[in-house]
């Protein structure tokens, strides 16, 4: 066997069953990260009634015919960071998607510093990776919108793009970090997002737009400042999140002089 592959994980998404993996050249020992996809009723069990261990058991089956080839696809880590950008919203978005409209191209270049040369490079890079069928540009109604497949294109060498269960907080990025909180805060009716404003160190909530990148924050009391609608980019910038029961908050005991809340 000159492969070893790694099943990471795998999510469905209207019945595409993407799936991220790693596999290892055991000659020269040299590690590519990878993201697949099938459609359920292709990936040889049925998907509704196998267990998790089936369906590992299956896709690693078929990730296994590709027989290295993940090895020389271009890497993330030496794509522009625009394309970094769009990749990475399409990995951790609920809808598998980038939409970026011309009043987000606006407030992109405002937060991140993108330029009209990003935009340009960008352009450059679909013709160079052959990226018309997952890229977008200027259609009228987005700036930019990716498609789902585009992880597939790409190797990327930087880090595990889902997180897996033994990855520690420490591992992830914030991004990655807001991602899990919102798996947690959807999979448990009982849990709050608790926010610390980095420049007031007033306390409040929020909660997660469903099907977009953005968080909603209520800060103050019932007679306080209306809703803040933020983007995850510049919410990070400005919050301080963690994600406990009612009445566990963390910035409270902060305050109070207990336990240090994690930033």
């Amino acid at each position: 066997m000159k492969y070893k592959y790694k099943i990471l994980n795998y999510w469905n998404d209207s019945d595409d069953l993407y799936v991220n993996y790693l596999v290892e050249n055991l000659s020269t020992h040299q590690i590519a990260n990878a993201i697949e996809y099938f459609n359920t009723s292709d990936i040889g069990c049925d998907y509704n009634d196998a267990n998790s261990i089936e369906i590992e058991n299956c896709l690693l089956n078929l990730v296994e015919k590709n027989n290295g080839v993940e090895l020389s696809l271009p890497k993330v880590s030496e794509l522009s960071p625009l394309l970094k950008y769009v990749y990475d919203t399409i990995c951790h978005s609920e809808s598998t998607m980038c939409h970026v409209d011309y009043d987000d191209w606006k407030e992109l270049k405002e937060e991140e510093n993108f330029t009209d040369e990003d935009f340009k490079i960008l352009k450059d890079e679909v013709k160079k990776y052959h990226l018309e069928d997952y890229i977008v540009i200027d259609d009228g109604e987005y700036k930019i919108c990716g498609y789902g497949g585009l992880p597939t294109k790409f190797n990327d060498d930087r880090r595990t793009i889902k997180n897996s269960d033994n990855q520690t907080q420490d591992d992830l990025t914030p991004i990655e970090k807001l991602t899990k909180a919102k798996l947690q805060i959807n999979g448990n009716d009982y849990l709050y997002l608790f926010t610390h404003n980095k420049k007031t160190g007033n306390l409040g909530e929020a909660t997660f737009i469903q099907n977009e990148n953005k968080v909603k924050v209520f800060e103050g009391d019932l007679y306080g400042s209306d809703d803040i609608i933020l983007g995850y980019t510049k919410f990070l910038k400005n919050y301080d999140f963690a994600v406990a029961y009612e009445n566990d908050n963390p910035f409270e005991k902060k305050e109070r002089g207990n336990d240090e809340y994690e930033r």
